[in-house]
């Protein structure tokens, strides 16, 4: 995907207010509910005699380059980011790269982004398509998005619990899909729909990877990066 399409979803954003789209308060969560999870090592990869993994966290040269060095959370999840047009996306402030853009660009882009702002914690889209055209920018280090497929009543105590820092507990049952990134090492995708997770098995680099069935109970902890 090219930063051109990028930059030109961003301007048509720009000529459309995002929609009224939620009410604060502050209401208490449910008690924690499972989602069905993978992990996604990538890269050139090795098992140890053990069964643990070794791997280089990113995708080989040739394959950044064909992609115009676009994020690997974009060439992992692509086969999926079509299903997810029309969620509400809640992530963090540090979530995107936007080094590779033109001056130019950048001001366009900082601009749309400071406009879905919330409090100084965390970015909140409901614009149609704003993963897709975002994959190609997120960061893969200390990373987690969180997908709604419904309108928010709750944004306040949502805001309060971002990003979730023991994933294990006080997971919003809003929450309808969370992609997670450990300390650069690993991708973890927690959904309700188990179709994206088998869609996100059939990935276009999938000879790159190797997936495992995670239980969001016992993924590790994540830091809290720009609170």
């Amino acid at each position: 995907m090219s930063n051109k399409s990028i930059i030109d979803y961003y301007l048509l954003l720009k000529t459309h207010c995002e929609k009224p789209m939620m009410t604060l308060t502050s209401n208490n969560y449910s008690p924690t509910f499972e989602l069905s999870g993978i992990r996604i090592y990538y890269g050139k990869i090795q098992e140890k005699p053990d069964g643990t993994l070794v791997c280089s966290h990113t995708f080989p040269e040739k394959i950044k380059v064909e992609n115009n060095f676009c994020s690997d959370f974009y060439l992992l999840f692509q086969s999926i980011l079509d299903e997810l047009e029309e969620y509400i996306w809640l992530v963090d402030l540090e979530c995107f790269n936007l080094q590779y853009l033109n001056e130019n660009d950048f001001d366009t882009v900082e601009s749309y982004l400071d406009s879905i702002r919330v409090d100084n914690i965390a970015y909140l889209s409901n614009s149609p398509g704003f993963l897709k055209q975002f994959a190609p920018l997120v960061k893969d280090d200390w990373n987690q998005l969180w997908g709604f497929k419904k309108t928010l009543l709750n944004v306040r105590t949502l805001i309060n619990c971002y990003p979730i820092t023991d994933i294990s507990q006080n997971i919003p049952p809003e929450i309808d899909i969370i992609f997670n990134n450990y300390d650069g090492a690993y991708w973890e995708l927690f959904t309700k729909d188990k179709s994206l997770i088998e869609m996100a098995k059939k990935s276009l680099y999938s000879k790159f990877t190797k997936v495992v069935p995670v239980r969001i109970v016992d993924t590790s902890l994540i830091k809290s990066f720009s609170i």
